[in-house]
């Protein structure tokens, strides 16, 4: 068997474990955590939630010394403390005293950041693991398998709700599933030698995160996309990390089951549904048009929740939890290839980068924002969040034309 359909093999089944090991980490599963099982308080769920995209930034910062070590050894050092923070999760769980419900924000914000660098370190072997004209369906496929195991999230929420296993065996079980998926892991054939591309520059954390955000205003075209994504962004994040605070709030009596229905299933079914039509979408109009109809989709989903919550319909907040599932399901293609429509080969990485230091200072303000804000408007908030995205159409619209008029590239 060649080493690209062992590889393949072996990171498909690695995926399965750590996706199943890992959702008690990564999904909106640590934020219900602090709302239904501590019963904690607001800002403290919404820190949960929003530490999963912060951990971005700080990723960025330090990626440049990835190339300095083996990456492989990397990937699993960090899983390994993974599969232990689980592990002990599990250990302090026999109470529910608010000593243990911040040293489980805790223990979830560094999980998080181990996760986060896992990540980076293994797309980094990629290039020399998979041949470059495939990587692109690789990584379509570890996506869709990955996404549909987060589903079982909500499986897993309505174990622990329904007294069928408790949260302590949950995280332990996750600490097996991580374990056994490195173990998997494990079995990866690197080649001996993979070339350093970075520059000693680059791997200064100041001066790689300087010579990012120059970019900025050295490339007005791109500085103008982000600017509209930092837009887009934001109106997103003050809702979709508050969702659930805000519909305790105003439905009351919702389970956490409930929440796992509106907050993971939903919407990642919407995004199964829709990522491939997006893909395709993508390819014949380039990331500036398809962002428009994606805005347009995010528009209709805070009028449905608007009216829902006036009106107290369950069935217009699970309309906008699919609606926006369909909606994400442009940003799982976008968030990763946009920026190549921007850059040249040689400057991918640094695109990139800025890119995912935006995510994470996204992540880190917009929640707390949100919550802040939704305490003086209500639900009212979410017609902040639908005049933001309403303004970000026309500036795709002007974006779009004017890379036309310029002869840059709107489709690679």
């Amino acid at each position: 068997m060649s080493d690209f359909k062992f590889n393949l093999k072996v990171e498909t089944f690695h995926t399965i474990f750590f996706s199943i090991g890992t959702m008690f980490f990564i999904t909106s599963i640590p934020q219900l955590m602090v709302l239904k099982v501590f019963n904690g308080p607001d800002w403290l769920a919404v820190l949960a939630r929003s530490s999963i995209i912060a951990c971005n930034l700080l990723v960025v910062v330090f990626a440049g010394y990835f190339n300095q070590v083996n990456r492989r050894r990397l990937f699993l050092a960090f899983g390994l403390i993974v599969a232990s923070l689980s592990f002990f999760t599990g250990g302090i769980l026999s109470s529910t005293n608010e000593v243990i419900l911040y040293a489980y924000v805790g223990i979830t914000l560094i999980a998080n950041l181990c996760i986060q660098l896992m990540e980076n370190a293994r797309m980094s072997l990629w290039r020399a693991l998979y041949p470059g004209d495939r990587l692109g369906k690789v990584a379509a496929l570890f996506a869709f398998v990955g996404t549909i195991l987060i589903t079982l999230s909500y499986t897993a929420t309505k174990l622990i709700e329904n007294g069928r296993i408790t949260p302590r065996e949950a995280y332990f079980g996750s600490a097996a599933f991580i374990l056994l998926s490195l173990f998997v892991y494990s079995f990866v054939r690197v080649p001996e030698e993979i070339k350093d591309y970075e520059s000693k520059a680059q791997r200064n954390p100041f001066k790689s995160l300087w010579g990012g955000f120059s970019l900025l205003w050295q490339d007005k075209e791109y500085g103008l996309y982000q600017l509209l994504q930092m837009i887009l962004g934001a109106a997103n994040l003050l809702i979709l990390i508050n969702r659930p605070v805000i519909l305790d709030y105003e439905f009351g009596n919702i389970t956490i089951s409930q929440h796992a229905m509106i907050d993971l299933v939903v919407p990642t079914v919407a995004t199964l549904i829709s990522v491939y039509f997006w893909g395709g979408l993508v390819d014949k109009i380039g990331p500036v048009a398809a962002r428009i109809l994606s805005a347009s989709c995010f528009s209709f989903t805070w009028v449905a929740l608007y009216i829902g919550i006036l009106y107290q319909s369950m069935l217009l907040v699970y309309v906008s939890s699919f609606c926006s599932g369909i909606a994400m399901g442009s940003g799982k293609i976008l968030w990763r290839i946009a920026h190549a429509y921007f850059s040249k080969p040689e400057r991918d990485s640094q695109y990139f980068a800025i890119h995912q230091a935006l995510t994470g200072v996204r992540g880190l303000i917009f929640g707390f924002v949100g919550l802040f804000t939704y305490k003086f408007l209500g639900p009212h908030i979410t017609l902040i969040s639908l005049l933001l995205t309403l303004i970000t159409v026309p500036g795709y619209v002007y974006l779009n034309k004017y890379m036309k008029k310029s002869n840059r590239k709107t489709t690679i």
